[in-house]
């Protein structure tokens, strides 16, 4: 019956993707040929009764329940425990102090020269790269001092309150926490969590699953990358997060390219009395936002709802607040 509807292939397909979670690729087979031997033996309960085998294999799967949280189950089963993560500093330490030792070590002059090619590129490299995130990270203090300027300045002159929870550059290099500033009116209170993105050229996706991702704009071209703030993927990076999975902080790793949301403490700042407003602050703003809701794309500009949270960059929450100064209104619009 296997061979008459490619059965037989759509089973396994099925059993390697419920244990694909699973980094052992002995385990993963082992676990795979278990679960396409239960399909199995579930597909012919129900052609005993005179189901067709399409039919049979789609209630063997719905009989085994989601896939997603099978995975999930089984990668934490089978997963060995992560390490902790501050072994990967003396371990990334011995590394280099091996390589350098190789150097000594192996009496070859041709491996000598080009050792000590590769140590030059590779430092041109580095230095580059270093002066390149001086540079991303000094216009991005620029601009928020910028913003910040201008925030205070017009809560002065119009008789509103800026109060500073935290500093406002610190989420250049760790998202999360609470949120950085709280703009009160005279109902109101907008709290504003500030949140960075690399460069100019890229596309930041919210996803209300509790994950984002972003993608560079090339040319016509988008491609998608893992970069996190200016750092890239080496430090600062939110909590719970991890690049490397010998050092991973969860059994299951996010999706590759996707990055968990950091978490924000709203309730910290909330005002008993006044109406709480949650700000999603863009500084430096991408190149486009998107905000994925149930697998759909919509794009995100000044004053967009994503779930509870309101988009904004400095220019367009100015703006916002003029808005309602000069039609006297002090609640959210709806």
């Amino acid at each position: 019956m296997a061979e008459k509807f490619g059965l037989r292939a759509e089973i396994e397909r099925y059993a390697l993707h419920l244990s694909h979670g699973i980094r052992s690729p002995k385990r993963r087979r082992e676990v795979a040929e278990e679960y396409a031997d239960h399909i199995e033996d579930l597909i012919r309960a129900h052609t005993v009764r005179g189901v067709p085998e399409g039919e049979a294999f789609r209630l063997a799967r719905e009989e085994l329940g989601d896939s997603l949280k099978i995975s999930e189950l089984e990668a934490a089963v089978h997963n060995r425990d992560p390490l902790p993560s501050w072994l990967s500093v003396p371990l990334w330490i011995l590394g280099a102090v091996l390589l350098v030792a190789s150097y000594y070590v192996i009496p070859s002059s041709a491996y000598r020269a080009w050792f000590a090619f590769v140590c030059n590129v590779g430092l041109t490299v580095l230095w580059g790269y270093f002066f390149y995130f001086v540079y991303l990270f000094a216009r991005a203090l620029d601009l928020r001092r910028e913003g910040v300027k201008k925030l205070k300045k017009y809560a002065r002159e119009h008789g509103m309150t800026l109060r500073k929870n935290r500093s406002p550059y610190f989420s250049l290099l760790r998202r999360g926490g609470i949120p950085e500033l709280t703009l009160e009116t005279e109902t109101a209170a907008y709290h504003l969590s500030l949140f960075a993105t690399v460069k100019k050229r890229k596309s930041l996706y919210l996803y209300d699953c509790g994950l984002y991702s972003y993608s560079d704009h090339v040319g016509y071209m988008m491609l998608y990358t893992r970069h996190l703030a200016f750092t890239g993927p080496i430090a600062f990076l939110p909590v719970g997060m991890r690049y490397f999975p010998a050092f991973h902080s969860e059994r299951v790793e996010v999706p590759r390219g996707m990055h968990l949301t950091p978490r924000v403490d709203w309730d910290a700042v909330a005002h008993p009395e006044k109406e709480n407003v949650k700000v999603l602050l863009l500084s430096p703003i991408p190149f486009r936002v998107h905000g994925v809701v149930q697998g759909v794309k919509h794009e995100l500009g000044d004053n967009k709802r994503f779930g509870d949270l309101r988009v904004f960059s400095f220019t367009g929450f100015h703006s916002y607040l003029e808005g309602l100064r000069i039609s006297g209104r002090r609640r959210i619009d709806e």
